[in-house]
């Protein structure tokens, strides 16, 4: 799932750069071939609305602008992993537990044993 959005993003600006810098750079802004250049991104813009989403609850990958640029390989609303097979919410929750451990650990925030979880990481 996360590459098709990524693929969706890709395309998207490549696409509209390739069509919008050129007419705008030899006709100017008020040339109507400028105006026809805007169809490829307000047409995947469209798209993003409809597809990709969350194979587990429907939710859009593409939410906002900074998913436009880089889509999260989780979803927002069940935490459900794109590409992967479902997981149970203890699952998860472990899970972001351990991220969460792994990351005051990299910021040298000191840690308890008993945070640190069942792999004392």
């Amino acid at each position: 799932m996360r590459w098709k959005a990524r693929l969706l993003s890709a395309a998207t600006m490549a696409s509209t750069a390739a069509v919008l810098w050129p007419l705008l750079w030899k006709y100017g802004d008020r040339d109507l071939r400028v105006l026809v250049g805007v169809v490829p991104a307000l047409v995947a813009w469209i798209v993003s609305m409809f597809w990709p989403r969350c194979p587990f609850c429907g939710e859009h990958v593409i939410r906002d602008r900074v998913d436009w640029l880089a889509p999260s390989p989780d979803c927002p609303n069940c935490r459900q992993t794109y590409d992967g097979p479902y997981r149970a919410k203890e699952e998860l929750d472990a899970r972001d537990h351990e991220e969460a451990v792994r990351l005051l650990a990299k910021r040298g925030v000191p840690i308890s044993r008993e945070s640190r979880g069942r792999d004392g990481m």
